[in-house]
């Protein structure tokens, strides 16, 4: 029993952890724009949008493009494609 007192906040922490999706981006303006901290462009615009009609949370993580494709360290990516 002991051990399951133990183990009790490693499982809240982990709960909390994935509550909050990891979103990756790479800056491509006019899409992504980065001035200092703020993100803006009309990706950021409408990721914002979905996420807040969702009531997702999220952390905006930059990482490269081919990075962002490929990368199981986040659940979703926000990049300019175009075809």
């Amino acid at each position: 029993m002991a051990l399951s007192l133990l183990y009790l906040p490693l499982m809240a922490q982990t709960t909390q952890a994935q509550d909050t999706l990891l979103v990756g981006y790479t800056t491509a303006p006019p899409f992504i724009v980065q001035n200092d901290a703020l993100l803006e462009g009309i990706n950021i615009w409408l990721w914002q949008r979905v996420a807040n009609d969702l009531g997702l949370k999220y952390k905006l993580v930059p990482m490269g493009f081919q990075i962002c494709l490929i990368s199981s360290k986040k659940e979703a990516s926000i990049l300019a494609l175009t075809l």
